[in-house]
């Protein structure tokens, strides 16, 4: 089965966007679920160290601040509505990566095209669970092949074999590289946002561009969105609670000067189908960089020099 970020019915996905993509990162840090498969992914950042300020702190026990490559600290995954239920985590720091990722239709012309991105795999989350069948989302890597439904469950007989490619990127090649990230399951607080600008109008491309300037980029690239709830609308600020209410699952932005907006879709002739590869919503902790948090050197071997 392919390495994955797990999603396990009952727990509770905290409020948070991984932003990956970053040109200019010197470090990427991970955790990882020690004794299970749950993983943050690779993130960014300019400091050879893991941030944990999620789920870290539950009665008289605090646990949150920076750790270094190697240390294992606590986590509390449904926070203190569950206390006797914590999670073992261990930070791994490596030298900055980036690699490009695609999947491709086997004995068909559908592409995602490259993306860039720091995991050396690539990640099967849309399309990849249908019905009683065995799940198959989660990372898989170069050259291995995996089943999709292309029409999702609606169409439960009819799949696609899609095929993984990824190429590492040599280092500094990312400098002249478009300046853009990747937001996934983007929320408003605790609410997803809402594929509409305001209530039921401006949906779609306006909205994901409102978004990416609301992060300080020019306009959205790419998005995909898929019927969820509750969502919050970003005008107005109107929240939708019903099963026909549609959220983005990931918003795709980048900077001026880059090639002007589009919607990546599927070839000709073919469905519509997301083109970066997502993940099943994981319990989302550390979140991003916290400053001035306490930099903690126990529960585990520090080791000051990070790890390819």
């Amino acid at each position: 089965m392919p390495k994955r970020r797990a999603h396990w019915a009952g727990i509770a996905a905290l409020a948070f966007s991984f932003a990956v993509g970053a040109a200019d990162a010197q470090y990427q840090a991970r955790w990882d679920q020690v004794g299970g498969n749950w993983t943050t992914g690779w993130v960014d950042g300019n400091r050879p160290a893991c941030i944990h300020g999620n789920g870290c702190a539950c009665g008289g026990a605090n646990y949150c601040g920076t750790y270094r490559n190697g240390n294992t600290t606590t986590a509390w995954p449904y926070s203190c509505a569950r206390p006797n239920d914590t999670w073992q985590l261990r930070c791994t720091v490596r030298n900055a990566r980036k690699f490009r990722a695609r999947w491709d239709q086997v004995g068909g012309n559908w592409t995602t095209g490259w993306v860039v991105q720091n995991e050396n795999a690539c990640g099967h989350g849309y399309s990849c669970f249908c019905g009683g069948g065995p799940n198959l989302c989660g990372w898989y890597p170069n050259g291995t092949t995996t089943t999709v439904w292309p029409y999702s469950c609606k169409v439960p007989n009819v799949t696609w074999q899609i095929r993984c490619t990824v190429e590492e990127i040599p280092a500094g090649a990312m400098a002249s590289a478009p300046r853009g990230r990747t937001f996934r399951n983007p929320m408003i607080g605790r609410y997803f946002v809402d594929r509409c600008l305001g209530y039921a109008s401006n949906c779609d491309q306006p909205a994901a561009d409102a978004y990416c300037r609301a992060q300080g980029f020019e306009r959205a690239r790419a998005f995909h969105w898929s019927y969820k709830y509750p969502t919050r609308v970003q005008e107005g600020g109107q929240v939708c609670n019903a099963s026909t209410c549609g959220g983005f699952d990931y918003v795709r932005c980048e900077a001026g000067g880059e090639s002007a907006a589009e919607n990546y879709s599927a070839a000709p002739g073919y469905p519509s189908y997301t083109p970066v590869p997502a993940y099943p919503p994981a319990p989302a902790y550390p979140p991003q960089q916290q400053q001035q948090q306490p930099e903690h050197q126990s529960g585990g071997v520090i080791m000051d020099t990070p790890q390819n």
